[in-house]
């Protein structure tokens, strides 16, 4: 939800959805705290890709502060219970399943043996890459950084997923708009045929 707040905040800078983006973080950092690792790399992406307007947007930092609220009873209770998120995360890391190695096959894995994990990696190349898609840019970088971040952390490969559908979007306008449209599109989305 997070992704389609951002995704859909590009074209009409519309920005009472950045507030709604802080309040399904705040809900949502109540059940994971990956939320703000999405919130995190995304802005690290908009500071070095752009568009950089939008950490000058008010209301983006109120719904920042909205999910600072939300997650503040849960950190409080982190904190009086010797963050125990720590080590979980520890143990996590260690866990064969959880650990290193096994992350990309896993993560392409879930994403689809053949055909979901080629449409995202495509999809997160075209994000990096096509000129078109520009204004989301950062959205690629995210999902790089993403992944990056939990492959070193020993995170789980599923960690990642809530980018997959953002990233298989870009993938198949890239296609319906290319060259494999041609041959792509049914029929009678051709036209009239003459026999």
């Amino acid at each position: 939800m997070l992704c389609w707040l951002l995704v859909r905040w590009v074209r009409p800078r519309a920005d009472g959805l950045l507030v709604w983006a802080g309040v399904v973080t705040a809900v949502a950092v109540n059940v994971k705290f990956l939320v703000l690792a999405v919130r995190l790399v995304a802005g690290i992406g908009v500071l070095v890709f752009g568009p950089r307007g939008l950490l000058r947007r008010p209301l983006l930092w109120a719904g920042a502060g909205i999910a600072a609220a939300g997650a503040a009873p849960t950190v409080v209770w982190q904190a009086a219970h010797g963050w125990p998120q720590l080590a979980m995360n520890a143990a996590i890391a260690a866990d064969v399943y959880g650990g290193r190695l096994l992350f990309l096959p896993g993560m392409l894995a879930g994403a689809g043996i053949v055909v979901g994990a080629v449409l995202l990696v495509y999809g997160v190349w075209r994000l990096l890459r096509a000129p078109e898609l520009r204004a989301y840019r950062f959205l690629g970088a995210a999902t790089a950084g993403l992944t990056a971040v939990f492959l070193v952390t020993g995170g789980r490969s599923y960690y990642v997923a809530g980018m997959f559908a953002m990233c298989w979007a870009a993938a198949a306008v890239s296609l319906e708009a290319g060259a494999a449209a041609r041959w792509w599109r049914s029929p009678n989305a051709r036209g009239p045929t003459s026999c």
